[in-house]
């Protein structure tokens, strides 16, 4: 019985198709195909604390001026007086490349947990590493937390999620395997806002 599937292919060899470069690679000085943004844009854009975290939280209000708050965020050294203090509100969604299983509809934190439930259902700006271009950053769209689950730390869901990330086969500190697995971890789910209203928020409008 003959395969009918076969019985027409073409015995012609075909040339081997060339491997596929980015044109980054091919050009550093191109244009990519969508805007990036560095985490110092974004930083600027929308003012956090110093330290960046997948669900980062917002500077609470204060009196002081802008020129303040600009220094105490450059300022890195640990005798340094405490930042200034930051509001529960999340002001923009982190996600890291290789740090997440199903990102963006699923996202994995161990800062930030006691925010978490006052930040459901707010609408948050969501940025994602460029997997190109390490620290640079796309914007996504706005999120919103739909749920999220605790995961206590030593247990198999931290364990196996630690595991199959891809950002776990980078070469760590003992100090650092000790922490992420020990620690409780939240298993965060997000869904898309869909409001024509919200707008990228690294877009200045114009006036």
């Amino acid at each position: 019985m003959s395969d009918n599937t076969g019985s027409t292919a073409s015995t012609a060899q075909t040339a081997p198709t060339a491997k596929w470069v980015p044109r980054w690679r091919q050009n550093p000085n191109a244009v990519p195909s969508v805007r990036l943004y560095s985490e110092k844009q974004i930083q600027e854009a929308l003012p956090s604390g110093r330290k960046n975290h997948t669900f980062t939280r917002a500077l609470a209000p204060t009196e002081h001026t802008i020129s303040e708050v600009e220094v105490a965020q450059d300022k890195q050294s640990e005798d340094l007086p405490p930042e200034l203090p930051l509001a529960d509100e999340f002001c923009r969604i982190m996600v890291y490349d290789k740090a997440h299983l199903n990102p963006p509809h699923e996202l994995w934190t161990r800062n930030n947990l006691e925010q978490l439930d006052i930040n459901i259902g707010r609408a948050v700006p969501l940025f994602e590493e460029a997997p190109a271009r390490r620290k640079m950053f796309e914007f996504i769209g706005w999120y919103r937390i739909v749920r999220w689950t605790r995961c206590r730390g030593g247990g198999d869901e931290v364990l196996d999620f630690i595991q199959k990330r891809k950002l776990s086969q980078a070469s760590r500190t003992r100090e650092y395997w000790d922490s992420a697995l020990k620690e409780d971890w939240a298993k965060v789910v997000l869904e898309k806002v869909n409001d024509a209203a919200l707008k990228n928020p690294m877009e200045k409008s114009a006036s």
